[in-house]
């Protein structure tokens, strides 16, 4: 029997990039009982679209762990999640 999918967000910070705001998220969802984590940003603002950036991370924590986690990320570390999540990705 699958278990039902475990997820959660919560934001803990923003970052400004080439003049625009983002909302910074920790998602923490639970598959097959290992936590997996990722970064989401999206903008912020009346004109923004409604589009995410997601990037994972190495972590497999539970939400409140990954949560502390995130928010002890330098801003140099959460800029560098940015670009690695902008990168061109291979398909699948």
């Amino acid at each position: 029997m699958l278990e039902p999918l475990q997820s959660t967000e919560f934001r803990f910070g923003g970052l400004i990039v080439g003049g625009q705001a983002h909302g910074v998220w920790v998602r923490s969802a639970r598959t097959g009982g290992v936590w997996h984590n990722a970064l989401v940003f999206r903008r912020e603002g009346k004109l923004s679209s409604a589009a995410e950036v997601v990037v994972g991370t190495s972590w497999h924590q539970d939400p409140e762990t990954a949560r502390r986690s995130a928010e002890a990320l330098a801003e140099v570390d959460l800029l560098a999640y940015y670009r690695r999540a902008l990168r061109p990705r291979p398909p699948l």
